[in-house]
């Protein structure tokens, strides 16, 4: 299915800074909408009234990282194309509060939980170089060994900081300069061993998280969004201990804010659709409700 990148108003600037798709929602005929990808939400929310009877009269609750919308459950189709649809998947619709990027009709949250989406498959895939989403996949991707890649296994680890059935990704993260005259790119910061969110959902390429904070991300004045940050680094990452490089994004309206006192306790950092989407691919498993595997993969080109 295809994805679709959403670039800022600013054109002065190529950052990305949210992924969307095109669904058909609720009974048939449905109702067509523009959904934001989310690898970091549980399940379908939308302002679109799908059709189909609430299982609550009253509305319900949904937080998120930036708050919390209102909206009435209900159970319905989803169909990313006129092959590809899954019955029963569990929807809040007729949200109230809505306060998302102008143009878009919900959240499609790609997270397991009791009725979504990913709940009823085996594995989902983000190709960024494609811009393809595909489903039950059978390899992490075809081209995943000839470049280098990172593998988690998260079912073999201690709990993450946050909720465990996510996308996690343990390692050291190195954040680099431009390269010198000789050839070498000193290290601006590094933080070591430590917990990564990967969230398609955040328009951020990185958001530091402070420990003990419940989702607080750091703030200036102890970050800087001005660091001269070229590259990102992977450091002994993932079960495979691989190393990866990525470029940052430049000259964006949504620059990250990267802690710039060792006084500042980071409790985990979540890698946004910005800094995501220089990937070649994105790839998990599910295995009875649970993530079960996640795999990264680096573009060739950066090789």
């Amino acid at each position: 299915m295809q994805l679709h990148p959403h670039y800022s108003q600013n054109p002065l600037s190529d950052d990305i800074y949210y992924m969307t798709i095109p669904l058909n929602v609720g009974k048939a005929p449905g109702v067509n909408g523009v959904f934001l990808v989310d690898t970091g939400g549980l399940h379908i929310t939308t302002a679109l009234d799908i059709g189909t009877p609430d299982t609550s009269s009253i509305p319900r609750q949904h937080m998120y990282a930036s708050g919390s919308v209102m909206g009435y459950p209900t159970v319905g189709t989803c169909r990313f194309s006129t092959r590809t649809y899954l019955q029963d998947v569990a929807i809040t619709h007729k949200i109230h509060n809505w306060n998302i990027a102008e143009g878009i009709d919900g959240i499609l949250g790609l997270l397991p939980a009791e009725g979504s989406v990913a709940s009823k498959l085996e594995s989902i895939g983000l190709d960024f170089q494609n811009w393809q989403l595909s489903f039950n996949q059978a390899n992490c991707h075809p081209d995943s060994h000839n470049s280098p890649r990172i593998v988690q296994t998260p079912l073999q680890h201690p709990a993450p900081p946050l909720s465990s059935n996510a996308l996690w990704i343990r390692g050291s993260l190195a954040l680099l300069g431009p390269h010198a005259r000789d050839g070498g790119a000193p290290v601006v910061k590094r933080f070591k061993d430590i917990w990564m969110f990967l969230d398609t959902g955040s328009t951020l390429a990185m958001t530091f998280v402070e420990k003990g904070s419940k989702f607080s991300m750091v703030k200036a004045p102890n970050c800087s969004t001005d660091l001269g940050i070229h590259t990102l680094r992977l450091e002994n990452a993932g079960d495979n201990k691989a190393t990866m490089e990525l470029d940052m994004p430049h000259n964006i309206s949504w620059p990250s804010c990267i802690p710039s006192t060792e006084a500042v306790d980071i409790d985990f950092v979540v890698l946004g659709i910005q800094i995501l989407s220089k990937l070649a691919y994105l790839h998990y498993t599910i295995d009875k409700g649970r993530i079960s595997s996640v795999c990264i993969g680096q573009p060739p080109s950066l090789l």
